[in-house]
Parts: C-alpha cells; structure tokens; sequence
C-alpha cells in the first residue's frame, strides 16, 4: 500500500487535495497536513518562512509517517513557504517532493528547480495512477513513467508525460465526495499539532464545497486562463448534476457543525437552468443560508429570486473596474457599465447581500479609468444605509497580483509596463472607493477630491475613508468656483459643455457640485448604440440648472452640504469610537492568546508530572501487593 503526505500551505479547504484523498484513501495511504491557515478575521497567512516550532513539528511528523512522497498542493503567492519547506524536506528527511496545483501549474518550469516531481493540471486521473504504480513497481522511479501529467528528472534532463483529459462532468457527479473526515488529517497552526482534524476552514461552520470545475471566462489576470490554455479544445466548464450536488449538502447537513454553505465555484450561476433545477431541490431538501460568486452578465431575476428564496443570503459580485477600457481591452472581461448597474438593481430589490469586489494598483490604468471606476461606485444601486446588518452590501479591494504566466503578465512583458505602484497613490484611490461606496460625501465632493492628490497627501495624515471624509468637509466645500472650473482644462473644455448642452452660464454661477454635473455630462462614455448613458446626464444637467435660479444655487447647495456635514462628523466619531474599542479587542485577544500558550505549556508540564506520579503509584502499589502477599505467605508458615 503506498503512502503520500499531502500538505496544503495557509489552505485548511484545500478542495483539490481532499478531493484527492476521497479518490485513493480506499486502497492507498493518504495523509494530509494542513501548515497554517487563513486567519479570515486579520485578512493574513498564519505560517511563513522560519517559523522555527511550525517547522519542526511538521519535519517529526513527516518522519513520523514516513510516507513514500511528499506532495505539495499550494497557489502561486504559496510559492515561496513551498520552496523553503520543501528544501528542508529534501536535506533534512530525504523524502521526495512532488508540487502540484495551480502554483505548480502555472509555474511548472520553476517548480521542477525545487522538486523531484510535478503534476501539471488536474490531478485526479494522475494521482490514483501513480500509487497504484508504486505499489506494483516498489518503486517511485520505477512508477513515475506510467502516470499522465508528471514532470521529473531522468539522467538526461527532465521528463514530461504525456497529458490526460479533463475529467468529465458525468465523473465529478459519480466520484465520492470531498473529504473532510477527520481520519489521516493534520493541522499546524500557531505552534501545535492537531491530529484527526476534522474541522471545515473556518470556524464560522460554514461547509465548503464545488458544484463544478472551470469557468466560462478567461480574465487575463485569473490563473483559468493559463488551465484553458492548457486543455484547449476541450470543455473546460463542468457542471455536477442537481442531484449530486443536493445529496452531498444532505450528507453535510447532517453534520451538526455546518450552519451554513459555501460555494466556491469560479461562477456559480454561469447556467441559469442548472440553477433554477438546484434552487428547488435545495429549498425542498436543504434550505440553509448559502454564499456564492457571481459575475454582472450572469445576474438574472428570475435566478436570483429563486436562488433567494432558496437560502442565498451573500453573494460576491465580481465589479473590478469600472472603465470600459480596462474590462475590454486590459482584463478581457467583456461586461458593459450598463449590465453592472443592472445588475446591482437587482440584487438590491431582492435585498440579496452583495460584496462587491475591485481590482486596485493597476499599472495599466490611467487617472481617468480610475475616474470610471470612482464614477460607478457614485452611480451603482446599493444598499449601504440600513439598520439590518445582514443586509447591508459591503466592499472588496484586491491590488492587482501579476500571477506567473497569466495572460496579463504576458501583456507586461511585451509593453513593457512598470508594475512597481506606488503604494500611496493606491491608497488613495482605495480610500475614494471607500468614500463613494458608503455615501460619506456627496458624489461630487468624491470625484472633485479625485483630482487633489498631492494637496491631500502633503495635508492629511491617513488614507483612512473618516480622515478623507473630514478633510473633505474642511478644506474642500468652501473653495470659490473658479478653482472648480480649472478642472474644465481651459477655454476648449467650457467649449465643449457648450456644445452639449447648447448654453453655458457664468462660473460665479455655479457651486462645484453642479460643475461636476456638467463635467459629467460632457464626459458621459456611451454605454450603448443610442448613447443613451450620455443623454441621460445631459438632461440631468440641464433640470439641475433649470431649477436652481442664479440667485440660490449656491446658498441652497451649501445649506444642504452643511446639514451632511453633522451627519458625516457624527459618523466619523462614532467610527473613530469603533476603531479604539475593536484596538482595545485585539490587545485584549493577543493578551489572552499569549496567557492561553502558556497555560498550555503549564497543562503539559502538570500532565507530564501527573503521569510521572502514576508510575510511581503504581510501582509503589505493586511493591505493597507483594509485601502483602509475602506477609500472607509468612502467617501461613508460622507455627500455630
């Protein structure tokens, strides 16, 4: 029976490899070792290089097992924690390595530097195919010729298998499910050991799971697009039946830990029949609360009111710019402003819970896309501005990652763009977001501070959204209008809000909000054939002006900024108050965190005096048994 420890850096889902072990713990040793965690509440990895304890316990257990290979399942930012362990695996234990995953994938020819083998792709068919191979050869050498999808070294260079298929739709219905049983799992985190570890990755019981493989997209900054690459010609998107799906949740429900689901699909709602089928049978069979991702131009109401009345209470809405430009032509994800407005309606009129996630630090954007993006956040239906948490839509800023041999990476290579952001220019864009995702300014307070860069970071302390909020209110709102309208860049652009909206009043007219309405109507990109985003602005600009009489615009924008303005400052010490109470929850948890290692370390040196006295115990009572018995014998000699 051959043996493999499988171990999953700073992943405790880790799909991939417990799907592995659901495959071959039947007939072959699978052990897996979950070093470290993602700490969900600090946004960060538990285990790093040099973590001297983590290190030590996972190379004693290792020797412990003694497992016939040593696999590593990791993504591409694991790289370097995989390469250090890995080298001390090789020079410490003597073990082989094998990488996989999409780290190794996507990475393959460094991988092989830093390992003896790598399983390119999916490694389900190459997995079983290898063990059993193992067991009939007796040896890992004498195997790794039989299995598909493997790269090693040979005496002459480096060999490469042939590649396997994907595994097919009707396969993923048929195969057992994930393993989370707690059997041959292991976790370390935090300095400890954890055996039978049979938890889920969160300690929310949230149970995670796969409805399917792929993704109907090819974002050139997502690792799908290197898989495709890779099995072209093939159908990459795979769906499990309905059935297979609500008897595994079935299966999971009956746990008393799951509380909720997790679906980790790339797209979970990509098939929108697939997805009314399943809506019906989890209501009927399932009904607990459930999160997903989705993607705007997969946003459909009747979907949607389904999936809600089903249990859907979360979504994540992949947004990531708000430039048509840089969907188009640098993401390639093809998905107009006006699907993403819609669909944001949607989920707000369902009262579905939104996350809605962007892509900062991108070096391929200019100020004027990040404008678009800043722009969308102004104008998107969203529900912010609600008493009932659960409700309440909130917001997810990822800088841009330039995985190795993405498509985007590829795209840097070649224009030669320099990727080294500047971290505080990305702050600030972050901080906008921020500001006009929850409505602290008016959107025209945002946008105006968007061009203030460098008079906002040589004046405010922090890009913290309150200090931006604050600054706003007291240098910005009682500038004179003429500074506003530089924002025009000279006489042509006057020329142009001329053109479009057929007259131009006075500057001294206007306050700066209404400039920005105005700018905005002359700079409207045209979402759709009959420019109807443009016309819209327009008119918006045109009612504005026709309402408001030269004599009390200012003082009635004024007056309304001045009432928001209370608003915001309470908001701001109320936040400022949250901030120093959940500081003081962290010093408070880091201090019990450090008193609990130490009672642990007490327990251990209790428990190991405690058995120390046992034996001694039970020397002691064996020695008064004997003595007992000799007495005994004794009286039995003596003369009466």
């Amino acid at each position: 029976m051959a043996k493999i420890a499988v171990i999953s850096p700073n992943d405790r889902c880790c799909m991939g490899a417990r799907q592995l072990s659901s495959l071959v713990k039947n007939r072959h040793e699978y052990y897996l070792v979950c070093y470290g965690e993602y700490h969900h509440a600090t946004f960060s990895d538990t285990a790093r290089v040099g973590d001297a304890i983590e290190e030590r316990l996972l190379l004693d257990l290792l020797r412990r097992l003694s497992p016939d290979l040593v696999g590593f399942s990791y993504r591409s930012v694991q790289a370097q924690l995989v390469t250090h362990l890995a080298g001390r695996i090789r020079s410490e234990l003597h073990l082989p390595v094998m990488m996989g995953g999409i780290g190794a994938t996507s990475e393959a020819d460094e991988a092989i530097k830093r390992s003896d083998v790598v399983c390119v792709g999916e490694g389900d068919f190459v997995l079983p195919s290898l063990l059993d191979a193992i067991d009939r050869t007796g040896s890992l050498y004498r195997a790794l010729p039989k299995a598909p999808n493997l790269w090693y070294h040979t005496q002459t260079g480096i060999e490469k298998n042939p590649m396997e298929r994907l595994v097919s739709k009707e396969e993923l219905s048929e195969w057992p499910f994930i393993d989370y049983d707690g059997a041959n799992k292991f976790s370390i985190v935090r300095g400890k050991l954890i055996e039978n570890d049979g938890r889920f990755d969160n300690d929310l019981g949230a149970y995670p799971m796969l409805t399917s493989r792929g993704c109907p997209f090819a974002c050139t900054f997502c690792h799908n697009s290197n898989v495709q690459d890779l099995y072209r010609g093939q159908k990459y998107c795979r769906q499990r039946s309905v059935e297979s799906v609500i008897r595994e949740l079935e299966q999971a429900k009956a746990n008393p830990a799951t509380s909720m689901i997790s679906i980790y699909d790339d797209l979970f709602t990509f098939n929108g029949e697939w997805a009314l089928e399943f809506a019906a049978e989890y209501k009927k069979r399932v009904a607990l609360p459930f999160w997903c991702y989705t993607h705007p131009s997969k946003v459909n109401r009747e979907v949607f009111e389904a999936l809600v009345e089903a249990g859907l209470d979360n979504t994540a809405m992949g947004v990531q710019s708000g430039s048509e430009r840089t969907l188009y032509k640098i993401f390639n994800r093809k998905t107009p402003r006006s699907k993403i407005i819609e669909a944001a309606a949607v989920l707000k009129d369902l009262k579905c819970r939104a996350q809605i996630d962007l892509i900062t630090a991108n070096s391929f954007e200019t100020d004027d896309d990040r404008r678009d993006t800043l722009d969308l956040m102004l104008a998107m239906p969203k529900n912010t501005r609600t008493s009932d948490y659960d409700r309440a839509w909130y917001y997810c800023q990822s800088r841009l990652t330039y995985f190795p041999n993405s498509r985007i990476s590829q795209m840097v290579e070649e224009q030669g763009i320099d990727t080294d952001f500047d971290p505080d220019v990305a702050s600030f864009w972050e901080m906008l977001h921020e500001l006009a995702f929850k409505d602290y300014l008016p959107g025209s307070a945002v946008m105006y501070l968007s061009y203030l860069y460098d008079e906002y970071k040589s004046t405010a302390k922090d890009f913290k959204p309150e200090t931006g909020a604050e600054w706003t209110w007291t240098n910005l709102l009682d500038r004179p209008m003429e500074e506003t309208a530089r924002l025009f860049e000279g006489e042509e652009g006057v020329r142009e809000i001329e053109r479009a909206l057929g007259w131009i009043p006075t500057v001294e007219e206007l306050s700066f909000s209404e400039v920005r309405v105005l700018m905005d109507a002359v700079a409207a990109p045209g979402t759709d054939a009959d420019g109807a985003e443009s016309g819209r602005r327009i008119m918006l600009a045109r009612d504005l002006l026709k309402h408001l009489s030269a004599g009390n615009r200012m003082r009635r924008v004024k007056e309304s900024l001045r009432s928001r303005a209370v608003l915001v400052a309470k908001l701001a010490d109320a936040i400022g108050t949250r901030a120093a109470e959940k500081q003081e929850l962290w010093k408070e948890v880091e201090a019990r965190g450090k008193w609990g290692v130490q009672l642990d370390r007490d327990v251990r040196e209790r428990d190991e005096t405690i058995e120390k006295l046992q034996g001694e115990l039970e020397q002691r009572t064996r020695w008064a048994l004997g003595m007992e018995q000799e007495l005994k014998q004794r009286e039995a000699l003596r003369p009466s």
